[in-house]
This record gives C-alpha cells, sequence and structure tokens, in this order.
C-alpha cells in the first residue's frame, strides 16, 4: 500500500513494458497505482465521437447490488448542476512525464473543456470525487505532492486552515487541474471507499447532491487497468468490455447505468473509478442531463473518459 493506504498502490509497471516512444516516470516503490506516465497513444474506441444527449433518466431501477435512491427532482433546493468527469493518470502532470507529456495534451484540454463547463453552470460549491482505501471527508485546504513520481511539486486542494496533508492520488490530480484551471470557488475533497458496496455511493452521491443549493461536481476515476499487454495489470479481454459499458453509459447520461456496473468486474479489471461513478449516480439522481463525451481512449492500457454532465435547461 502507499502512503494513503491506497489498495492499488502495489501496482507497480515494469519499465521494460513500457511501448516505443514513451518514458516511464521516475517514483519510488511506494507509489500508488501509476496509470499513464509513457507510451504510445495507439488503443481507443472507435464510432463514438463527441456527440451530446438530453436524456430523460427512467427513475429507480432495481440492480442485483442496490436499488437508485428515489428523489423528486423537482422538490430538491439543493442539486447537482453539473459534474466532470476526469481521470487520474500522474502523467497529466508535464513534469512528470519527460518526454512523453505532449501525448497526453488532448486529455489535458479534454480536461479544461469538461471543467469550463462546470464553470459556466456557477455551481456554489465543487465536491471533488475520488477513490481511496476507505470512505472519509477531505477539508478544503489539504495538500499532497507528486514526490512518489518523480518531482515533488507541491499542491492544495481548494484553500482553508482545516487542511491535511498527504492527498490520494485521485484528489492530488484534481487539485492539479483546478490550480491549472485557476479554479477560484469553494472546494473540498470526498473520497469513497473502493469496496464500498453501491447503495453505500449512491448514498454518498445523495447527501453531496443535497450540500448545497448548486453543486459542481469533479469526478476523478481511471477505467479498466489491463487493456493491453503494457498495461498496468496482466491483459483482460473483459477490460475492453468493461470501458465500453462505461463510455456509453457517461455518453448517454444515465445514472441508473453507473449503478449497474458490476462491481465484482471492476475489480477483477482494475478499475479504478467504479465507486466513484457510482457517487456521481447517486448526485445526478433521476435528472434529466445533457451528456458529452470529450475523451475516451486507453493510451496505456488504462481506459481514460473525460466528460460531462449538465443539469439540462
Amino acid at each position: 500500500k502507499g502512503a494513503d493506504g491506497d489498495e492499488y498502490a502495489s501496482q507497480q509497471r515494469d519499465p521494460a513494458a513500457v511501448p516505443d516512444g514513451g518514458q516511464p516516470c521516475e517514483r519510488n516503490a511506494d507509489a500508488e497505482q501509476d496509470h499513464g506516465c509513457g507510451g504510445s497513444d495507439s488503443d481507443h474506441f472507435v464510432g463514438i465521437g463527441h456527440s451530446r444527449y438530453s436524456t430523460t433518466n427512467p427513475g429507480p431501477r432495481s440492480t442485483p447490488g442496490a436499488r437508485m435512491s428515489a428523489r423528486s427532482w423537482d422538490n430538491l433546493a439543493s442539486v447537482l448542476v453539473a459534474a466532470a468527469i476526469c481521470p487520474h493518470p500522474p502523467g497529466i502532470v508535464p513534469e512528470l512525464a519527460a518526454g512523453a507529456a505532449g501525448e497526453l495534451d488532448e486529455l489535458r484540454q479534454a480536461c479544461t473543456t469538461a471543467l469550463d463547463a462546470v464553470a459556466a453552470a456557477a455551481p456554489e460549491v465543487l465536491v471533488v470525487v475520488g477513490s481511496s482505501d476507505q470512505t472519509r471527508t477531505v477539508p478544503p485546504g489539504s495538500t499532497g505532492d507528486f514526490g512518489a513520481y518523480g518531482n515533488p511539486i507541491r499542491i492544495a486542494l481548494g484553500s482553508g486552515d482545516g487542511g491535511e496533508d498527504g492527498l490520494a492520488l485521485p484528489l492530488l490530480v484534481a487539485a492539479w487541474l483546478l490550480d491549472r484551471y485557476g479554479w477560484d470557488g469553494p472546494v473540498r475533497g470526498e473520497l469513497v471507499a473502493h469496496d464500498a458496496r453501491v447503495e453505500e455511493c449512491v448514498a454518498l452521491g445523495t447527501l453531496l447532491a443535497e450540500s448545497a443549493d448548486r453543486v459542481g461536481m469533479l469526478v476523478m476515476g481511471d477505467g479498466a487497468a489491463c487493456r493491453t499487454a503494457h498495461a498496468p495489470r496482466p491483459f483482460d479481454p473483459r477490460g475492453e468490455e468493461f470501458d465500453r459499458l462505461v463510455l456509453a453509459t457517461l455518453d448517454s447520461g444515465d445514472p441508473a447505468g453507473l449503478v449497474a456496473l458490476d462491481a465484482d468486474l471492476a475489480r477483477d479489471v482494475t478499475a479504478g473509478g467504479r465507486a466513484s461513478w457510482q457517487v456521481l449516480a447517486g448526485a445526478a439522481g433521476e435528472a434529466i442531463l445533457d451528456a458529452e463525451i470529450l475523451y475516451h481512449r486507453a493510451p496505456y492500457g488504462v481506459g481514460y473518459f473525460v466528460a460531462v454532465w449538465e443539469r439540462h435547461g
């Protein structure tokens, strides 16, 4: 496990397995999961481009693990107004990617575009959601650095006097994205346990959406980490199948589809975003959503998605 107890910390990449033209990050053996520090941007989905949908979701749906929380959206004063969905590879930080920094330029731009959409929705607070070893709130002003990945760049998540040190990787990358963007509104972090049950994730999302009159979210999560022979985990063909389902669900703005994701399969293919995406599902509830996919590739054998969900109207 890494410094924050992340259960995926033991997944280390073999530098010899980095595709031609890429460079592995220099980092400590105790670092958290490395999803994207070098390699060629060659593995991606074909046939689903940028698109936008206005989707009326059908209400609560029974799933093997949980039932979607039933809420009367129109009667809620507190709602999720917009959410950006982004991955968290350390290599998104150019200083950590060495000569491979340019390979993720499109990903960085997509994340900026997603944050543009959330900012345009004028949320009162931005809640950053990521997964780690346990579910807990991370106070504003909490800090961390990328020293484990070869450069001790230090960053803070929002501002506040009660912050703590040692941000988990998803929140660390989120803090970097927000700092790069110049986000100046209130920010707080929420971690959800990797192995949280779907009903726990949905319940947390419901609470987050009701925490202010206008809530924005930045939801951090990677897809399957077994997409190619050069991935952090051994190749598993189910990884691409899982990621295609995630892509279709994000593309259609379907919270119930996220709730229905198979937690056991997500664990098997090391899809670290499963719990975070199900928190998003709980926050979205039965909203009518506009959904847009901005990026969907697996450049290092790990599925990366950037998407925007906005409350319609």
